[in-house]
């Protein structure tokens, strides 16, 4: 490894034992991360070993349909690395990819993806990291990934629990409201009608709340929001 290369690979490390929040860690942490690895998307979620369900965390740019909304099964490269616990590189019609690409990827015009983890200890569930568009030859991508996989997660463990931490902070207070009163039934109509403003913005905020929370429809983003603590009901 170069000397460059070295010191930013020390920095990195540095942050993810410093690193004291999901903002601190979208603010510095994830900028070195690009620098280490050149990609295009980035994700990370924790997995359950026993049914494969995804707990998606975070998402930058990847499509929601390619990670599915709350399940690893629109998602192949997952179950893929459950299966071997070590780093994969997919590249699309690549002969140097670790494995055969997925018509997923293809479907969602992911080029070169890269995926490696944690398992946690009692062997229930593990972190993922995927990285979509890697820029990169797939030695270095997997050299990459066994040296940056364990500090990323630490710097996760030390946030604490960043499972709700996204919600939290992308649900403005009126999109929790109108969760919460479709909740109790009441329609657009009646929500535009009780907070003073027209169904059709209600329609707006609900379809963005979907979209926030990775949601498949209002009653999957009402789960969702329930689960995390979102809105009380």
């Amino acid at each position: 490894m170069e000397s460059n290369d070295s010191h930013s690979l020390s920095d990195f490390v540095k942050a993810c034992h410093t690193v004291s929040s999901l903002p601190d860690f979208r603010s510095t942490i994830y900028g070195q991360l690009q620098r280490l690895i050149p990609h295009a998307m980035f994700a990370f979620g924790t997995v359950c070993l026993s049914n494969l369900i995804l707990k998606q965390s975070l998402n930058i740019n990847f499509p929601t349909g390619y990670l599915g909304p709350n399940t690893s099964q629109a998602c192949p490269e997952i179950r893929q690395w459950v299966r071997e616990e070590r780093p994969l590189y997919i590249g699309l019609n690549d002969e140097s990819s670790s494995h055969s690409s997925s018509p997923a990827l293809a479907r969602h015009k992911i080029r070169n993806l890269a995926v490696h983890g944690v398992t946690e200890l009692n062997r229930k569930q593990a972190c993922l990291f995927l990285f979509g568009g890697v820029d990169a030859f797939p030695e270095e991508v997997e050299d990459r990934l066994r040296l940056v996989t364990p500090h990323l997660y630490f710097a996760l463990a030390k946030i604490g629990d960043f499972d709700s931490a996204p919600g939290q902070s992308l649900l403005t207070k009126r999109e929790a409201e109108i969760l919460e009163w479709i909740c109790i039934g009441k329609s657009n109509s009646e929500i535009g009608m009780i907070l003073g403003i027209s169904p059709w913005t209600v329609k707006i905020h609900v379809s963005r709340t979907i979209e926030k929370l990775n949601a498949s429809n209002r009653s999957h983003a009402i789960a969702i929001a329930m689960h995390q603590g979102l809105i009380e009901v």
